[in-house]
């Protein structure tokens, strides 16, 4: 209120009652043009965050439906919603990814830490749909096959424009279970079964490979890394061994861990307080967490393995 004049102004002493009556008023009616300046910028910035959240959530949701939900349909996996809930201070979804003949997690998930800004977990058993989906079982490639294989299934073509020093190798997988990747003890393996390898003069036949990696972060970045030498199980000499060992020392090579985080994410200004606050493998579940960074890594993290894991014969 700037001014205020009214009719009685010029008489005395009633000019004044008025101008306190009309002050009171104003007064008493503050609360509500207050209500209204806080209801106007609230809509404003609503408005405003509205459009700029829609934006980037539009793009978000088509990386999402071209990169991850159209392959996955594609190869018949879903993915199904099981659950899905927002409150004041988090969004939740819970997905099924496997088709009606695919298995599914029978074991507990691992809880995130309570100051989590953003989780998820994984159980091995939707990698597993989806590498059964690739329909791999029985069939035989060139590594550049293999690529466009995949990258067909994907819908990912750039997959095939890889290139590699062991592009003249051939292979055959298994009928059964021809790749199989276990969360166990702490540790992820992968374990391929093949029938049939040739790569140059030399060949191989009826054999397993198994890796294990164990989980490491650093800030920001999770990633696996390459736990002990690449096992073998089958018939195979000493000479088969070393150059299997060698071959597949490079496939899954110690010194090219498996980044988690997407790489744009570390270097991000954005990220300078926050930090992987759990990264655990274990019952089939991969968990990985981010919150505030905190001075001590929490037990949970990137844990070392229990102990070790069982494959049977190991050569």
């Amino acid at each position: 209120l700037r001014g205020l004049e009214t009719d009685f102004d010029p008489i005395p002493l009633l000019g004044s009652i008025v101008q306190e009556v009309a002050r009171s008023q104003h007064e008493a009616r503050r609360w509500e043009a207050d209500r209204e300046v806080e209801a106007k910028l609230r809509a404003r910035a609503k408005a405003q965050i509205d459009a700029e959240a829609d934006a980037r959530l539009t793009s978000v949701s088509r990386n999402l439906q071209e990169q991850i939900l159209e392959p996955m349909a594609s190869l018949g996996l879903g993915p199904e919603m099981v659950e899905a809930k927002t409150d004041s201070q988090r969004i939740t979804m819970r997905l099924r990814i496997g088709g009606a003949d695919h298995l599914g997690a029978h074991t507990p998930r691992p809880w995130a830490p309570s100051d989590s800004l953003a989780s998820f977990q994984v159980h091995e058993s939707a990698i597993n749909n989806f590498l059964d989906r690739l329909d791999l079982a029985g069939r035989t490639f060139t590594l550049p096959e293999l690529r466009r294989w995949v990258a067909d299934r994907l819908h990912r073509p750039e997959f095939a424009q890889r290139q590699t020093e062991h592009d003249d190798l051939e292979l055959t997988f298994a009928e059964q279970d021809p790749v199989v990747v276990r969360f166990q003890n702490g540790r992820f393996s992968v374990q391929l079964s093949i029938v049939y390898l040739r790569k140059g003069q030399n060949e191989w036949t009826n054999f397993q490979v198994c890796a294990f990696y164990r989980p490491e972060i650093d800030g920001a970045d999770a990633r696996l890394v390459r736990d002990g030498v690449v096992h073998l199980r089958g018939e195979l000499d000493m000479r088969s061994q070393i150059g299997l060992r060698g071959l597949f020392g490079k496939a899954f090579d110690k010194e090219k861990p498996l980044h988690i985080s997407p790489e744009h994410i570390s270097p991000d200004p954005r990220m300078r307080e926050l930090m992987i606050t759990q990264f655990v493998i274990e019952d089939g579940w991969a968990g990985v967490a981010i919150g505030p960074k905190q001075r001590s890594v929490p037990p949970e993290v990137a844990r070392l393995p229990k102990g070790p894991a069982s494959l049977g014969p190991i050569y």
